[in-house]
């Protein structure tokens, strides 16, 4: 099956007059899902580890889009290659609001990707939180192996019970715990970004280990909002 994605790049910087219009009909938008992906360090760009959620998502759901963001995604310098992503994030998510605000968001990130969709939403490392009015369309939100991972959350639902190796500071952690009836996070036991753990490859396999369970949660929401 053929994944639909076009990178987020192309949209932002396309010109004004190409992209649909605030007050553009609704048959001028998918009348499925908006899927955002963003990946971890080190991946080339596309939506890679995500494919297999992606076309299972758009098996369930008729006519949902799909689109890879494009930011660095880089190990070193981190800092600005993740701040770079939460900027592009959040033009994504604005231009998306704008131009179809009926459509249903999900937004998936795996590694520095899910760092980015974290901290998109509820601000961290200094960047600020997404403001609220531009996310009510967001249905659902699945993160995987996030350095900044706190267990024992709402959302949790990996098995490692500990915290990831960089920190996630109270008032931004705060803010994602409001999301939690729509955020999942999946964090295996010995992965060493998301669980401080020591075992080899946990970590790259964090998407394929929990797509079963992701898919599963994004059709129920999916269901749930009528779809």
């Amino acid at each position: 099956m053929y994944v639909a994605t076009l990178p987020i790049f192309l949209l932002l910087s396309a010109p004004i007059l190409a992209l649909p219009s605030s007050t553009a009909p609704d048959n001028a938008c998918a009348s499925g899902l908006r899927l955002i992906s963003v990946r971890g360090s080190g991946e080339p760009p596309g939506p890679g580890k995500f494919t297999d959620l992606i076309q299972g998502i758009q098996a369930a759901v008729p006519d949902t889009t799909s689109d890879p963001l494009d930011y660095p995604a880089v190990l070193k310098p981190y800092k600005p290659s993740e701040e770079a992503g939460v900027t592009n994030l959040t033009k994504a998510i604005k231009a998306h609001h704008t131009s179809c605000p009926g459509v249903p968001l999900v937004l998936m990130g795996s590694s520095q990707g899910a760092q980015v969709v974290a901290d998109t939403l509820s601000g961290g490392g200094g960047m600020p939180a997404i403001d609220g009015k531009f996310v009510d369309n967001l249905l659902a939100v699945t993160i995987f192996g996030d350095p900044t991972h706190i267990g024992g959350t709402d959302y949790d639902r990996g098995n490692c019970t500990g915290h990831g190796r960089l920190d996630r500071g109270s008032s931004s952690a705060a803010i994602l715990e409001s999301y939690a009836s729509k955020l999942r996070s999946y964090c295996v036991e010995g992965d060493h970004w998301c669980c401080s753990g020591n075992t080899p490859g946990v970590h790259g396999n964090e998407v394929q280990t929990n797509t079963a369970k992701a898919l599963s949660f994004i059709k129920e929401m999916a269901n749930a909002a009528g779809f």
